[in-house]
């Protein structure tokens, strides 16, 4: 993926755009994204969730950091990936210059996709979240992309193990009331995650 147009957005929003820092951090997000173990958690994410959230209208600064740096570490063995990503992105922010009010929201963006729970916040936080569970509402022929790269980064797991882990996602999802909490992506997307999270889960049972 050519990350050039990621880099002018990325100078976009750095107080200290032009300088090697600047570059250096991003080119560190950049390789972040691109290790080996990754398939789904890609830069392809990214692009798609920053594509999503500048179409809907919700972008804002902690929304953009927050989407570049919530899965800087991606570790399927780990449990700990969203604090060791804000970690991260306290870090790189603050080399970056950017405001403390502005890294505080984005470290609290970053540790909510922990339980990625509906609930009342800002409109904006919510479409963050929203836009990361875009993908279960993507064409099926997308999802079921989606849901093998998943199955990839957890190959370490046998297929019995794996299944149970990942039925056991499907159903807190589809059990958890509405999946997304604003009203401009529960139109485009609940209905067909819906439907691809049961055919996934009529599949793995």
């Amino acid at each position: 993926m050519d990350s050039s147009v990621l880099f002018v957005q990325w100078q976009n929003y750095a107080p200290l755009a032009n300088t090697e820092f600047c570059t250096a951090a991003f080119n560190q997000a950049v390789e972040a994204y691109r290790q080996a173990h990754r398939h789904y958690h890609t830069l392809r994410h990214i692009q798609s969730m920053l594509r999503l959230l500048d179409e809907s209208g919700f972008m804002r600064e902690e929304v953009f950091w927050a989407t570049w740096f919530h899965d800087y570490v991606y570790d399927p063995q780990r449990s700990d990936n969203e604090e060791a990503s804000a970690v991260a992105a306290h870090h790189g922010l603050l080399i970056l210059g950017v405001p403390s009010p502005c890294i505080d929201a984005t470290v609290k963006l970053i540790l909510a996709t922990k339980l990625h729970e509906v609930g009342a916040r800002p409109e904006h936080e919510q479409a963050f979240l929203d836009a990361d569970m875009a993908i279960l509402g993507a064409p099926a022929e997308i999802y079921d992309e989606y849901a093998a790269n998943v199955r990839k980064e957890f190959s370490m797991y046998p297929d019995d193990q794996y299944r149970v882990g990942r039925a056991r996602f499907i159903e807190k999802t589809l059990q958890g009331g509405e999946i997304f909490g604003t009203g401009w992506f529960r139109a485009r997307f609940e209905q067909w995650a819906r439907t691809n999270l049961e055919r996934e889960l009529s599949v793995l049972a």
